[in-house]
């Protein structure tokens, strides 16, 4: 994985690259269009965030209830057999 500045950097390269030849209207819907790409994964990210968070609260909750279950279950004094 590269460093935070190391990435900075790539991407200015990739700027400066990509820019290269392009005049001024061009390089500005270029840039509307990666802002809303940046923008878009974002979004994207931020929601997948939420659910992922909403899964492992989820998924601690019926371990929680599970676990009282077995406790509740095991505290019970034991029926007798009917024959």
């Amino acid at each position: 994985m590269i460093s935070p500045e190391q990435l900075i950097m790539f991407v200015d390269v990739m700027a400066i690259q990509l820019g290269q030849g392009k005049n001024a209207d061009q390089l500005a819907v270029m840039g509307c269009v990666l802002n809303q790409l940046g923008d878009a994964l974002s979004t994207m990210g931020a929601q997948k965030g939420v659910i992922e968070k909403q899964a492992k609260i989820r998924l601690e909750a019926c371990a929680k209830a599970n676990e009282l279950k077995k406790k509740t279950t095991a505290s019970e004094p034991k029926k007798a057999a009917v024959p």
